[in-house]
């Protein structure tokens, strides 16, 4: 199995977060459509860029994750779609969980590839609700993850 290496993203690597955050959500079939590529875009550069620390994974030198994580918050983490089921997201979740004592995120409730992932590494749903206060208007669970 090829080896996935993480690094911290720079703002040259806008296009590449940018890149793998559209072709992931465009997986949640679930999800109303609301923005666009380029709405995409200025979401990664002006709000995770500004506010997250991001980790990119690659496999075979190509990008193929990241996770955004903002005080203790991860505020987005997806896999490019040609890399599920390779360990990104593993790596990903155990490179979070080795620089915080505690972890909290929200997933919609539908991602059960996410919520798998999430429970395998101990996360626990917590709250859960009707999807009134996101965006796209779908249930959605709070997940909280502490050391030890």
């Amino acid at each position: 199995m090829e080896k996935i290496v993480l690094r911290n993203a720079s703002r040259l690597d806008i296009g590449i977060v940018a890149g793998v955050f559209t072709r992931a959500r465009a997986t949640l079939t679930f999800l109303p459509e609301l923005h666009t590529q380029e709405e995409d875009r200025v979401f990664v550069r002006e709000v995770l860029f500004k506010t997250c620390r991001i980790r990119l994974a690659f496999l075979d030198k190509r990008a193929c994750g990241f996770i955004a994580v903002e005080n203790g918050w991860i505020r987005q983490m997806h896999v490019d779609p040609g890399h599920f089921g390779k360990g990104v997201g593993t790596a990903l979740i155990r490179d979070a969980q080795s620089c915080n004592h505690q972890l909290e995120l929200w997933c919609f409730q539908n991602n059960k590839r996410a919520r798998q992932l999430y429970e395998r590494f101990g996360f626990a749903g917590v709250e859960f609700t009707d999807g009134a206060g996101n965006e796209e208007k779908t249930p959605d669970v709070r997940y909280v993850w502490q050391r030890g």
